[in-house]
């Protein structure tokens, strides 16, 4: 009766290892937003509230939506493309800390973000 051999301490034996790391499968860069699209959020979110927010509104989900697309074509995924969109929003500095009308409009756009990058064709 033979007893199993302890692994080969020069490593002949050792299994291979399969590297799933996000480096070692690059995810490809976001291509920038359209020029405008940050000054808009800032617009909208500076007439949030009023009775002009609702046409800038409509401007920025317009806006926003073909940004996504854009994202999406460009191979990014979902989590990506979510992670641009409130890159965006930091940018045009959103959400102010504590002002609860900001800290909705970003999640407003984070959803619209989301059902964007899910519609059907």
């Amino acid at each position: 009766m033979s007893s199993p051999q302890p692994p080969d301490p020069g490593g002949a034996s050792e299994p291979r290892r399969t590297d799933s790391s996000p480096a070692a499968h690059p995810r490809p860069a976001a291509p920038p937003p359209p020029d405008g699209l940050v000054r808009t959020l800032v617009i909208a979110a500076g007439a949030h509230g009023t009775e002009g927010f609702k046409e800038k509104e409509d401007e920025l989900r317009s806006s926003l939506c073909d940004y996504v697309q854009t994202l999406k074509e460009a191979g990014l995924p979902a989590e990506a493309v979510v992670i641009a969109v409130k890159g965006l929003a930091a940018r045009a500095g959103l959400p102010h800390s504590g002002v609860r009308a900001d800290t909705l409009l970003v999640e407003r756009v984070v959803r619209w973000c989301i059902e964007e990058y899910y519609r059907p064709a």
